[in-house]
This record gives C-alpha cells, sequence and structure tokens, in this order.
C-alpha cells in the first residue's frame, strides 16, 4: 500500500511537470501566432499606406500626443508610412520599423499623395480615422472590409477588428452589417 502512494505519488509529478511543458509550448505558440497576426496587420496596412520621407530628426509617438511615450526617434530622410490623419492633433498614424505609432505632421515631407490624404480628413467631417473608407467598403461572408481594417463578426453578434497587437478590439455592430 505505502509503495503503491510512492508510485502514484511519483506519477503524479511527472504528469505535472509534462503538463506544465505543454503549457509552456502552447504559450509560446499564442506568442508567435500573435506576433503573426501583427504583422500581417502592419503588411496590411502598408499596401495601402502613403510613403514619404522625413523632413528631420523626430520623434515617433505611442499616441497622437507631445506627452506620450516615445516608440523610436527616426532619422532625417527615412521612409515612413502613413495610414490616416488626426487633424484634431495634426498627427499622422504610421509605420516606422514595423511599429505602428504617431508623427507630427510638420515632420514629414508634404508631398501630393501626404496633402490628399490630409485633405481627405479634413473633408470628412465625421473624422472617422479609416485610411479611404469611403466609398472603398467590400462586403463578403460576414466580413465587412475596407482599406484600412478588416471587421468580423463573433459567435454572439458583436463585431470586432485585429488591432496592431494582434487582440480584438470591439466596435459598433453596425460596422459589420
Amino acid at each position: 500500500m505505502e509503495k503503491l502512494n510512492e508510485t502514484l505519488k511519483t506519477e503524479k509529478a511527472t504528469l505535472l511537470e509534462k503538463k506544465k511543458s505543454i503549457e509552456n509550448q502552447i504559450s509560446d505558440i499564442d506568442t508567435k501566432i500573435r506576433n503573426n497576426n501583427s504583422k500581417i496587420t502592419i503588411l496590411n496596412f502598408k499596401k495601402n499606406a502613403i510613403t514619404t520621407l522625413l523632413k528631420r530628426n523626430c520623434s515617433f509617438y505611442e499616441t497622437p500626443n507631445e506627452n506620450s511615450k516615445i516608440i523610436e526617434f527616426p532619422k532625417k530622410k527615412t521612409n515612413i508610412y502613413l495610414i490616416e490623419y488626426y487633424a484634431y492633433g495634426t498627427y499622422f498614424k504610421a509605420i516606422y520599423n514595423n511599429k505602428i505609432g504617431y508623427i507630427k505632421e510638420k515632420d514629414i515631407r508634404q508631398i501630393k499623395n501626404v496633402r490628399e490624404l490630409k485633405l481627405a480628413k479634413k473633408s470628412d467631417n465625421t473624422y472617422s480615422n479609416s485610411l479611404l473608407s469611403k466609398e472603398s467598403t467590400k462586403k463578403t461572408n460576414e466580413k465587412k472590409r475596407t482599406y484600412s481594417r478588416s471587421y468580423y463578426r463573433g459567435s454572439r453578434g458583436g463585431c470586432y477588428y485585429i488591432n496592431s497587437n494582434g487582440n480584438k478590439s470591439y466596435v459598433s455592430r453596425s460596422l459589420c452589417n
């Protein structure tokens, strides 16, 4: 009886170690999936983004605010991908070094496409924050796609998109209709 009890305890410890190892593998796989989703999101943004150069060395912010965390310090004459314009803060949402952040309007070389993106934003009274989304939507099987995001309908009817971190961000259900 004692020996059986000891054997069962040893077997339990072995199984718990295997379980922990499998959980760690699953966690690693989940992290890789999130990273891949983030890379896919950035690639999709880049496809539709406007490429321009920086006028000067500047800061690349986490949010469209001068007091927010600085992600990078891009150098003058570096390529940057512009996604959308934020008129209320004079910032562009942009991609630099495969990171999504914000750059001040005054730091960007104002080429024709940049001015058009800015003007398109100003003419849209709703400030909808999506690149070229006005008449560029296409509906396919429970999925509504704009140039900047894909919306998905969840199992309980909620509407969401996958953000730059690879996480679900829920939005109004009307965006999935």
